[in-house]
């Protein structure tokens, strides 16, 4: 899972504040169990132990497009946290549904936002950027 660190202490950074208190953070395409093999290349033990602690969170497995469109239907935004992606086809998704969209300004997406002129472009794309 691209990114899962950097949306993790986003996530964690944010629920400390106290009007966030009730905000939940969904992660598609991996499950609580594979969380330590994901991030055990870059983080110790006791790192990947504080990610699964954040509450708030909720992990699903990838699933048909008909749970990625439940999932988008409930949502208020869409984060898109990779450190590089060639294209980013499940954010063209969330376009789509009229959901809105944080991508990495290292994604195919993001430079398709930028080259079709959209007058909101500024507005629709970070550097990606690490959470201390």
């Amino acid at each position: 899972m691209k990114g899962l660190d950097i949306a993790l202490k986003s996530f964690q950074k944010l629920k400390e504040e106290p009007h966030f208190n009730d905000l939940k953070l969904r992660i598609r395409g991996i499950s609580e169990k594979e969380i330590p093999q994901v991030l055990k290349l870059q983080y110790n033990h006791e790192e990947i132990v504080s990610f699964r602690q954040i509450k708030g969170v909720e992990y699903k497995p990838f699933d048909k497009v008909e749970g990625v469109l439940e999932d988008l239907k409930i949502s208020d935004l869409f984060i898109m946290p990779s450190r590089c992606e060639p294209f980013g086809l499940v954010a063209t998704e969330a376009i789509a549904a009229g959901v809105p969209v944080l991508v990495s300004s290292n994604s195919g997406i993001a430079e398709l936002l930028t080259i079709s002129n959209c007058p909101y472009e500024e507005n629709m794309k970070v550097e990606t950027t690490i959470v201390p």
